[in-house]
């Protein structure tokens, strides 16, 4: 009975099934319904630049094409400088985050290797003065 249940659960079909149920899920929620827009203007976005730079979508101007090509390569470019400037993970408090949860599950500091005061309060100090 246990080896029939992983092997329905290691199929392929199954395997894809639970991925999608999985990205349904996450596609409801407030952040993945941020990332899906995200991700679609991207691959949208992405396409048109191939397309008319293929000219699979021919404006039978060369001025028309080549200011459309410009258009979606600055949209691309302008997706990608937003996540690159405004969506990146905050690792301090990541690692705060880690060390909380570390914290809560031994119940005592714990810091790699030993290192005593590696997790400090304010990574600044040392710059600021």
């Amino acid at each position: 009975m246990l080896l029939q249940h992983v092997a329905e659960v290691l199929s392929n079909r199954s395997k894809l099934r639970r991925q999608l149920l999985g990205l349904r899920d996450f596609l409801k929620t407030p952040v993945g319904i941020l990332v899906g827009i995200y991700g679609f203007l991207v691959v949208f976005w992405g396409a048109a630049i191939v397309l008319f730079l293929l000219k699979w979508i021919n404006l039978h101007d060369a001025n028309k094409q080549g200011l459309w090509v410009e258009i979606s390569s600055q949209v691309v470019n302008a997706l990608f400088t937003i996540t690159g400037l405004y969506l990146h993970y905050d690792y301090e408090f990541v690692l705060t985050c880690i060390a909380q949860a570390l914290v809560s599950f031994h119940g005592e500091p714990w810091t790699p290797s030993g290192l005593v005061g590696y997790y400090t309060t304010n990574v600044l100090s040392d710059v600021v003065g």
